[in-house]
């Protein structure tokens, strides 16, 4: 099995070289917008996980975020450490109800490393942003002191299920050629993003969507107390505190909307005794 973070320190040194003699080539301006935009990512992004609301309420109220493989041992009631034996097709099975048809490779990519099935994956944001919508409606950003303290977060230039899986075979030379710690992921921004960076088309707003993001492993415990705050967009603030609100006032909400009001008030009132901040973010 792969150490992750030695595999991601050894690149980090070889992607420095390749920066170093790319800049050089560049004129006084150029370099001074790399060194800019070096900077602005070293001091200013931030680590979120997008998640939907019942998703956060559970990790407010057990103290805990664990990923898909941990939730289905504790939810089975089988030991995280037995179910994670198992035989690899026997653990694909088991996860196909939750992840569909990325159980095979998300669980390949996982027996890859060691401590891969504690594998947290969140994504490199700038603030005020609403990060990932597809993985769900609420940003949640962690503490950079408690991101500092982790042993293992590596940060990889794409999504590690989407882009380095070919015809369900892992290109392994082409991820480690992509990944970095995390006291380095500026240089994989600037990697990523090179051309545009040169030709001054890239601003920070384009650091995360849902079609473009850098992806962070992270290989240690999320505790509830390193969540900072939550972004969430206007338009969904007021769909669950206006629009939903008006339905309950009348009675009128169908069982669903009546359990994601009932989880949103119960998340926001959790944030506010946690002193987790939750922001409104403009379209």
């Amino acid at each position: 099995m792969y150490n992750l973070k030695e595999l991601a320190e050894l690149n980090q040194v070889k992607l420095s070289k390749e920066l170093e003699e790319k800049i050089l080539l560049q004129d006084k301006n150029t370099v001074n917008r790399i060194n800019n935009l070096l900077n602005a990512i070293e001091t200013d992004s931030i680590v979120c996980i997008n998640m939907k609301t019942d998703k956060l309420l559970k990790v407010i109220e057990s103290g805990f975020y664990i990923n898909c493989f941990e939730k289905y041992a504790q939810d089975s009631g089988i030991g995280f450490n037995d179910f994670i034996s198992q035989n690899k097709e026997d653990i694909i099975n088991s996860m196909y109800g939750i992840l569909g048809d990325f159980s095979k490779n998300r669980v390949d990519f996982s027996s890859k490393f060691i401590g891969g099935f504690l594998f947290k994956y969140l994504s490199l944001n700038m603030p005020n942003s609403i990060g990932i919508q597809r993985f769900g409606k609420l940003c949640v950003e962690l503490k950079r002191e408690r991101i500092l303290t982790f042993k293992v977060c590596v940060a990889v230039k794409k999504d590690s299920l989407l882009f380095y899986y070919e015809n369900d075979d892992f290109n392994v030379n082409k991820f480690l050629s992509d990944i970095v710690v995390y006291n380095s992921l500026n240089k994989l921004v600037l990697d990523k993003h090179f051309e545009d960076i040169v030709n001054d088309n890239y601003n920070l707003n384009k650091l995360c969507s849902n079609d473009s993001y850098i992806e962070i492993i992270v290989g240690d415990r999320i505790t509830s107390d390193s969540l900072l705050q939550v972004y969430i967009s206007e338009e969904e603030y007021d769909r669950c505190f206006k629009e939903l609100h008006k339905k309950a006032i009348n009675k009128t909400l169908t069982p669903w909307e009546k359990k994601e009001y009932n989880d949103f008030c119960k998340m926001v009132s959790s944030l506010g005794r946690n002193k987790i901040q939750l922001r409104k973010v403009a379209a």
